[in-house]
């Protein structure tokens, strides 16, 4: 394929040095020069030109010779060239009038460049005149293999015209690269794409083709996956042959842990130095699983913390997430926790790629710990027919697992609630139709200097935060109910409290009523 870049040069060779346009079609004319006697590669177009010797032939004729080159410069002495892909040649355009007509106006199309010349007003002198010969160049860049037909028609309006055609070729080397990846080392397998589980070991083949017109000599294997497979090595590649890694006893293997596309490149050059370059893909498939355990006290939700601080006997609510990353669906489920064990074994639940399933359980806190989980998972991968000794493809089952970790930690301060009720049938329980005794004064002290005092609501309840460990004294004052007795701890109650603790204590009162006795008289 093509590509026109910029404008091109126009120049014509004489024996008088003139200067002019050919075409105004983005076309800039280079300054004459007087021609070489004889011309410039007269072997090459086939003709010598004799000057003002005398017409070559009778009549309106002329001569196109179209070479091809990397000098924007000079024309190329050669219609043939080999090159790299995406490199920029200049073709150059020479016309010889071999015959016994001056020409006027000048038209030059190109079988892939379309119009290069429209009209293009030039004087073109017999081939025994002053000036019979011009040229000017196009540069174009070329991506493949171009051989391009040139047809340049030299006319007078209403008079003689003549037209001649010549083409240039331009190799470009060219190669068609497959890598695939299989299970076996010694055999090229058919398959780009492969699921396995993480720590297997696989291997890569690549499979070249010379696609162009030239023989290649010198060959370059590099892969993202492996790194450089060889460099430089001569492997004579005639056109159309194929050859692999395999053939060429490479053995290119991978322990896989995670899946992955790479990309390999194939460089292989002429023996002039023209490269062709061709990129390939393979992908491996290894199942994959994100997991977390979070931690919090919220029995309503899923919470969101790896690490929190609880209190002594505090109920905690753990959370099991898991994400499938990887492209395959997993179906059954093992999880393990250091601190519960087997939580789940041999569940079935589909996990689509991309889905998250979750679960969730409570604990009591008696102590700071730090616990984790293993989740492993389980599927089945088809394993594709691809080689010799893969005939027909089979299922295998695949595995993917993560660990996560949380922290609760005790709280060093504790807490002391009191319950304050009146205690109707003395058996020191608080029962349903029995009320807090609002108004209470609940006093509690550690020391002389370190003392809290709170009042009862109507739910009879206090509770003291923030405590350090140690010994405590409770006093429970109830100066509006003269009379009534405790039922449950005597107050003032001591109790000791420990690191993390939430105590909690109950002060029942009853009523004493008094008892009245008949009178006897007698």
């Amino acid at each position: 394929f093509l590509i026109p870049v910029v404008a091109f040069t126009i120049m014509c060779i004489f024996w008088w040095s003139l200067a002019g346009n050919l075409s105004d079609n983005r076309v800039v004319a280079r300054a004459l020069q007087q021609a070489p006697n004889p011309p410039i590669h007269p072997a090459l177009f086939g003709v010598e030109l004799r000057g003002q010797a005398g017409v070559i032939l009778d009549g309106p004729h002329v001569v196109l010779t179209k070479t091809v080159g990397l000098d924007h410069s000079t024309c190329a002495p050669t219609s043939a060239i080999t090159v790299s892909a995406n490199t920029e040649v200049v073709y150059c355009y020479f016309i010889t009038n071999i015959g016994s007509e001056d020409f006027e106006l000048h038209n030059v199309v190109d079988d892939r460049l379309g119009l290069l010349q429209d009209r293009a007003a030039f004087d073109l002198t017999a081939g025994d005149g002053i000036q019979p010969a011009a040229l000017f160049t196009v540069a174009t860049r070329i991506t493949q293999t171009t051989q391009n037909l040139a047809t340049w028609t030299a006319y007078v309006e209403d008079g003689p015209s003549a037209s001649a055609s010549a083409s240039a070729l331009v190799n470009v080397p060219s190669i068609i690269l497959t890598k695939t990846v299989g299970l076996t080392p010694d055999e090229c397998w058919q398959t780009p794409t492969l699921t396995v589980t993480s720590g297997a070991v696989v291997y890569y083949c690549y499979t070249v083709q010379n696609s162009g017109q030239i023989p290649l000599k010198l060959h370059t294997l590099t892969d993202e996956d492996v790194g450089e497979v060889f460099g430089q090595q001569e492997i004579e590649l005639a056109p159309q042959q194929v050859i692999s890694s395999v053939d060429l006893g490479q053995v290119v293997s991978q322990t896989v842990t995670h899946s992955a596309t790479g990309k390999a490149v194939w460089i292989a050059s002429t023996a002039d130095g023209a490269e062709a370059r061709a990129e390939a893909q393979a992908m491996v498939r290894v199942p994959s699983i994100k997991v977390s355990k979070t931690v919090g006290t919220d029995p309503a939700k899923c919470p969101d913390k790896t690490e929190i601080t609880a209190q002594a006997n505090e109920q905690v609510v753990y959370c099991y997430t898991v994400e499938n990353t990887g492209q395959v669906t997993l179906t059954s489920h093992d999880v393990w926790d250091s601190q519960f064990g087997a939580l789940l074994e041999d569940s079935h639940f589909d996990l689509a790629p991309g889905a998250i399933g979750l679960f969730t359980i409570t604990a009591d806190i008696t102590e700071s710990i730090q616990t984790s989980v293993t989740w492993v998972a389980h599927g089945t991968a088809v394993i594709p027919a691809g080689a010799a000794t893969m005939p027909t493809s089979r299922a295998i089952s695949i595995t993917a697992s993560a660990e996560a970790e949380t922290y609760v930690s005790l709280g060093t301060l504790a807490s002391f609630t009191a319950i304050v009720f009146r205690d109707t049938n003395g058996n020191g329980i608080q029962e349903s139709n029995e009320s807090g005794l609002e108004g209470a004064i609940v006093t509690l002290q550690q020391s002389a200097a370190t003392q809290s005092i709170l009042t009862v609501d109507q739910t009879g309840v206090v509770t003291f935060d923030g405590l350090a460990p140690g010994i405590y004294t409770a006093t429970v004052k109830l100066d509006y109910l003269p009379g009534s007795e405790l039922t449950t701890h005597n107050s003032p109650f001591s109790i000791d409290l420990s690191k993390g603790q939430k105590a909690q204590e109950s002060f029942g009162y009853r009523t004493r009523y008094p008892v009245w006795l008949p009178v006897i008289r007698k």
